[in-house]
C-alpha cells in the first residue's frame, strides 16, 4: 500500500548501510538548453502589423517600442472563448491606464475580414456593448502574415491563447502571461518596483517544466524509457517537496517496470535524498512491489534496497501502510510466515478506509501456508 503523507524521521548510519553513490546534479547546461528564444528580461523586437483596426486619442501606431513608455502586447483570437471573455478585461486595464501612457496593443493573426465580422457583436448576451466598442479603448490590430506572432508569442514558447506580454519603460519584456492575470504586475512596472529577476527565474522554471513534460511522454510513447528517466532526473532540480518526491518515484517506477540497468544507482541516490522521510522510503519500497505485480522481474539487488528502505520507515513509523507494504516485501522474499505476521498487524492498526484492502491480502497470505 502506497499511501503518500509527508513524514519525516532521522536515522543514522543510512549512507554507510546502503552504501550510496553520490546524488545526480543536473550539469550546468541544463538551464541555458531549456530557455526560449524570448524570455523576461530579453530586449523586445520590432513590429510589423499590418492593420490597426483602433486607436484611442493620443496614441499612434508602433514599429518600435520606445523608451520611457510601457506597452501591453496581448495575443488573441475571435474564435478563442477565453479571448472573447479576456476583452473586457482588457478595456478596463487599457482605460485605466491610458492617462499614463500604457499602450495596449492586441494581436489577431487572423485574416482581416474575420475580425471585421467578429467586431459588431455583442460581447455579453445581457449587455447591449459589443466588441468593437469595448475594443475601442486600446489597439486592435491584426497582421495575417502571422509575423508579430512568431517574433514574440512563438519565441517565448507560448503556444495558449490569450496570452500578454508586458514591455517597460527600457524596450525588455518585463512580464509574459494570461491578460486577466496582469493588474499587479502592470501596476508595479508603472511604478517602477516590479522585480524583473524573479519573474524570469519563475517564468523560464515553467517554461522548462512544461517542455520537459512533453519531452517524457514522449520518449515514454516511444518507449525509449532510458531517455524519459534521463529527462525526469534532470526537471528534478526545478521541483521541491512532495512535487519532486512524485517525478523520483516516477523516474524510478520507469526503471524498475522496463528492468534498466541504472535502477539500483537511481534507488539509491532517491533514498540517499530522502532517508529522513518514512512515507517516501515506504513509497520506494512499494514501487518494487508494484513492479512485480507487473510482471517485471528484479534482481536480488533491487529487492535487497527495498527490504532496507521499509524497513527504515517502519522504525520511524510502524503504520497500516508501511507494514502492508513490508509484508509484501517479506512475501517476495520468501518469508510467508512473517508476511503473515506483519500484516496482521497492519490490519490491527488500519482504520475502515482501507481495511477491507488490507484484511484481503492477508486472507490470501494465510491461503498459501496451507
Amino acid at each position: 500500500m502506497n499511501c503518500f503523507r509527508p513524514s519525516s524521521f532521522l536515522i543514522t548510519g543510512l549512507v554507510a548501510a546502503l552504501g550510496f553513490h553520490s546524488l545526480f546534479l543536473a550539469n550546468d547546461s541544463y538551464a541555458n538548453e531549456n530557455r526560449p528564444k524570448l524570455s523576461v528580461g530579453s530586449k523586445a523586437p520590432k513590429l510589423d502589423i499590418e492593420h490597426w483596426l483602433s486607436m484611442p486619442d493620443g496614441f499612434e501606431e508602433v514599429k518600435r517600442f520606445k523608451k520611457g513608455n510601457v506597452y501591453v502586447v496581448e495575443f488573441w483570437a475571435t474564435w478563442c472563448g477565453p479571448c472573447r471573455r479576456a476583452i473586457p478585461h482588457i478595456s478596463e486595464v487599457a482605460e485605466k491606464y491610458a492617462e499614463q501612457g500604457v499602450q495596449v496593443i492586441s494581436v489577431s493573426s487572423e485574416k482581416l475580414k474575420e475580425v471585421e465580422v467578429f467586431l459588431p457583436k455583442r460581447a455579453k448576451k445581457d449587455s447591449p456593448e459589443t466588441f468593437a466598442e469595448l475594443t475601442s479603448k486600446y489597439c486592435l490590430t491584426c497582421d495575417p502574415d502571422g509575423s508579430v506572432r512568431k517574433e514574440i508569442f512563438r519565441a517565448a514558447g507560448q503556444t495558449g491563447i490569450p496570452s500578454a506580454f508586458i514591455i517597460g519603460k527600457t524596450g525588455h519584456v518585463e512580464w509574459i502571461g494570461y491578460p486577466t492575470r496582469i493588474d499587479g504586475p502592470l501596476e508595479q512596472v508603472v511604478e517602477g518596483t516590479w522585480d524583473r529577476d524573479a519573474f524570469k527565474e519563475t517564468f523560464e522554471r515553467n517554461y522548462r517544466l512544461k517542455r520537459n513534460k512533453k519531452e517524457i511522454a514522449k520518449h515514454i510513447k516511444e518507449n525509449k524509457h532510458n531517455l524519459a528517466v534521463n529527462q525526469i532526473f534532470k526537471m528534478v532540480k526545478d521541483y521541491e517537496g512532495r512535487d519532486r518526491q512524485q517525478w523520483q518515484l516516477k523516474g524510478l517506477e520507469i526503471c524498475l517496470e522496463n528492468g534498466l540497468r541504472r535502477t539500483e544507482k537511481d534507488f539509491k541516490n532517491i533514498a540517499k535524498e530522502h532517508f529522513k522521510d518514512a512515507t517516501m522510503m515506504n513509497s520506494m519500497a512499494w514501487s518494487v512491489v508494484s513492479a512485480t505485480e507487473k510482471g517485471a522481474e528484479l534482481k536480488p539487488e533491487i529487492l535487497e534496497l527495498a527490504r532496507t528502505a521499509i524497513d527504515l520507515s517502519v522504525k520511524a513509523e510502524r503504520s497500516a501502510a508501511s507494514l502492508d507494504t513490508l509484508a509484501h516485501i517479506a512475501e517476495l522474499e520468501g518469508n510467508l510466515e512473517e508476511a503473515i505476521e506483519v500484516q496482521t498487524e497492519a490490519v490491527e492498526k488500519a482504520d475502515e478506509k482501507i481495511k477491507a484492502e488490507l484484511e484481503a491480502y492477508l486472507e490470501s497470505l494465510v491461503a498459501k501456508r496451507k
